[in-house]
């Protein structure tokens, strides 16, 4: 998908119709000549060939000095109608205001995120935000899967649980609050503070995965066949917020920090 801004093609066409009327002697002033170069670099870009093989021809022509300002009056009009033709060839996608964020080059989860998980995870979150930009709901979701199953499977190693086979919603909550609160911390343990706080953390986590399971609406980690709007706004953010908890869980410890 290409990214174009229709305001500059419109900026463009007015400022040569108003050279047209204005100006210099000259019928294709230096103004007009810059303006036209960029109209045939923008009709390149956008792949309208007949619009920039005309403009091309229009700049040859009127570098015939007897050539008046009537007379590239009417061959900008010319070009004018031409680029409406060739747009009638284009369809353009329209992206809401609200909806921009999702699209942008900024790393959608944060860069905490972006550095920690690498390109295991960033390509499908650009893809899950062009696909919910884009109205591709169920889409977004399968990338946004697999960004799980890579978050998932780091809290599964930092746990010392293997999860790399399990896919059951409830199987991989189970394996994980069993390590949580039956090994690492169990109710018979006296918790120094430190402890505690790992222990809330690992807490906090899995309720994000929680949420996550139930904006999933699917019993395993496969996305059920469709997903709407709202629906797949949901899993977004949940998906989001459990990566980002994640991040200092699954971080290298640095040098004397305690790790379990």
């Amino acid at each position: 998908m290409e990214e174009f801004k229709y305001r500059d093609l419109c900026g463009m066409l007015t400022v040569l119709s108003l050279h047209s009327q204005e100006g210099s002697e000259d019928a294709l002033d230096a103004g007009d000549q810059v303006t036209l170069s960029l109209l045939e670099k923008t009709a390149k870009d956008m792949k309208l060939d007949d619009v920039a093989r005309l403009v091309k021809r229009v700049v040859a022509e009127f570098q015939d000095k007897t050539r008046t300002k009537q007379d590239l009056t009417d061959r900008l009009k010319a070009v004018t109608e031409r680029v409406k033709d060739d747009l009638d060839k284009i369809k353009f996608m329209f992206i809401p205001p609200e909806d921009v964020k999702y699209c942008d080059e900024t790393p959608l989860f944060g860069t905490d995120v972006a550095d920690t998980f690498g390109e295991r995870v960033i390509t499908d979150i650009q893809e899950a935000g062009m696909c919910f930009a884009t109205g591709r709901y169920t889409a977004c979701v399968f990338h946004l899967m697999r960004v799980m199953e890579v978050g998932v499977q780091s809290l599964g190693t930092r746990l010392g649980v293997e999860l790399a086979e399990e896919k059951e919603w409830g199987r991989i909550l189970n394996k994980i609050n069993d390590r949580i609160y039956k090994v690492l911390y169990p109710s018979n343990k006296q918790l120094s503070a430190e402890e505690k706080n790992e222990r809330d953390t690992y807490a906090e986590t899995v309720a994000y995965l929680t949420n996550v399971k139930n904006a999933w609406r699917n019993r395993t980690m496969h996305p059920k066949a469709t997903y709407t709007r709202e629906e797949a706004k949901k899993v977004f953010g949940f998906v989001e917020d459990f990566m980002q908890n994640l991040v200092p869980l699954v971080s290298p410890p640095e040098s004397g920090e305690h790790s379990t």
